[in-house]
């Protein structure tokens, strides 16, 4: 099942909502909180990570992306502008600073 743009969505299970106290946030927010909880459901995830996420960007950008093969390229027009986006994709190494990984791109 996919999403907009044609990216997968996340499969997860609805919590418990009897044990919840009022008030309290059903479902994390972002990063490693939604990842954890996104993982207990059996779901799957994909997470950007941004240059404030200093570690963990640091972490990726260290990854040997020059001898990574490109497994996508989309090219789109608009706006007066011409953008090219590619995908290139790794196993998530074990000592990445984020719970649950199991691919980085």
């Amino acid at each position: 099942m996919t999403g907009a743009g044609g990216w997968p969505r996340p499969s997860c299970a609805r919590p418990d909502r009897s044990a919840r106290h009022a008030g309290q946030r059903r479902y994390p927010a972002h990063g490693q909180a939604a990842a954890e909880f996104i993982h207990q459901a059996d779901g799957e995830f994909v997470f950007p990570i941004k240059e404030n996420r200093q570690a963990l960007f640091d972490a990726l950008d260290a990854l040997p992306w020059r001898e990574v093969p490109v497994a996508h390229t989309a090219t789109d027009r608009g706006h007066g502008r011409i953008t090219t986006r590619t995908i290139q994709v790794l196993p998530a190494p074990e000592d990445l600073p984020f719970p649950h990984a199991g691919q980085v791109s």
